[in-house]
């Protein structure tokens, strides 16, 4: 990609809009020795050098140039807050919004720095988008994966719940026969004591008819 000069401000304006799936790399500055002092053009001009080496490795960003001695504002919605002591500035956009300022360089790997990691970020966040906005039929197969498990968890469940429920109605069951058997012997034992009266009151009132007769 090309080191371009911009001269005014509907350049760049146009440039950001229209590379918003691209880093755009801007440098801010001058070289006119009438309005900034010696340490700014010198600057400025290694700055230039650098972004022309760097734009070889880096083929997908774009390198502006912005001389504000010679710049048409308009709006000026990307220079309003520059002052002489932040220039030279390099700022860094990507998808319409400016990431990062470095102002009034004293590093030039400071800017490769910058790069890498805005690069970095950029990419993790693309990788978020790409998960996020996966196939449908990628996520209704991962929703029906979570629903069998669910499935399988709740079955789990009932299975225990159907197992303390028999054990229930198997303890009420023993309990009930339990219940019964001890009827069975009260009854079997009123039985008996009922043929024991019987037997006794037979005896007796044969006893009393044997009295009867003798006399």
């Amino acid at each position: 990609m090309s080191f371009y000069l911009i001269t005014n401000e509907e350049q760049l304006d146009e440039i950001i809009n229209e590379n918003t799936n691209k880093l755009v790399i801007v440098l801010y500055s001058s070289q006119n020795e009438k309005l900034f002092d010696k340490d700014v053009i010198t600057k400025t001009k290694q700055i230039k050098k650098y972004f022309n080496q760097i734009k070889e490795v880096y083929h997908n960003i774009i390198f502006l140039y912005v001389n504000l001695s010679n710049y048409g504002f308009k709006k000026n919605i990307y220079t309003n807050n520059i002052t002489k002591d932040v220039i030279p500035r390099v700022s860094f956009y990507y998808n319409l919004s400016r990431l990062a300022n470095i102002d009034n360089i004293d590093y030039l790997e400071d800017i490769n720095n910058v790069i890498t990691q805005l690069k970095n970020k950029i990419e993790s966040k693309k990788s978020s988008i790409i998960i996020e906005d996966q196939p449908i039929q990628e996520q209704i197969q991962e929703k029906l994966v979570d629903n069998t498990s669910i499935n399988n968890e709740n079955n789990k469940e009932n299975n225990e719940i159907k197992k303390v429920a028999d054990d229930e109605v198997d303890k009420q069951l023993d309990v009930q026969r339990k219940l019964e058997e001890i009827e069975r012997l009260k009854q079997q034992y009123l039985i008996l004591e009922l043929q024991k009266i019987k037997k006794m009151k037979e005896e007796q009132e044969g006893f009393q008819t044997s009295e009867s007769d003798s006399e």
